[in-house]
């Protein structure tokens, strides 16, 4: 199999999986989805995951406690949990972008996907590509065949992946 059939690793932005499921049509329409049904593999440490829950779970947001629970129950199964360490050579960055970037650096992710990627740098890290939701598409999608899937998970809301996947 040539290196291009191989499932993409990538790291969510915190503010990419919020805009996903709050505006599934807008600035990151799909990426979510995409992960939900294992068509890229996510990757995340232990603390990431736990702040994906707590940061979901915000009553502010009016999300039903049950499909935050599906939400990352499915991200757990289909994605990959890391040992990270902190990173000390990336300067300026709070502590739980350091650890997106752990995360992305100890999976060998091919991408930290984020609604704001200016804040982690230039362009990458350690051979981890930093990008936008957009730049990702065109990065990325056709390589690995799923702009056909992208434009099918698109108009759907993460809480109606469930567990039929």
């Amino acid at each position: 199999m040539n290196g291009e059939s191989k499932l993409l690793r990538v790291v969510l932005d915190y503010d990419l999986l919020l805009a996903d499921i709050l505006w599934p049509m807008g600035q990151a329409p799909g990426i979510l989805p995409l992960a939900l049904k294992g068509l890229i593999q996510p990757a995340f440490c232990v603390r990431v995951l736990k702040n994906y829950t707590r940061m979901l779970s915000d009553p502010n947001l009016g999300l039903d406690p049950e499909d935050v629970v599906k939400i990352i129950d499915r991200i757990n199964r289909v994605g990959v949990c890391v040992r990270t360490r902190r990173q000390s050579s990336v300067h300026g960055l709070n502590d739980w972008d350091r650890r997106l970037i752990s995360c992305a650096v100890a999976s060998n992710a091919d991408a930290l996907i984020s609604l704001t990627p200016v804040r982690f740098g230039h362009g990458s890290i350690k051979n981890v590509s930093i990008l936008n939701p957009a730049d990702f598409a065109k990065q990325y999608m056709h390589r690995f065949a799923l702009m056909d899937a992208r434009s099918t998970t698109k108009m759907e809301s993460p809480f109606q992946i469930g567990d039929h996947v």
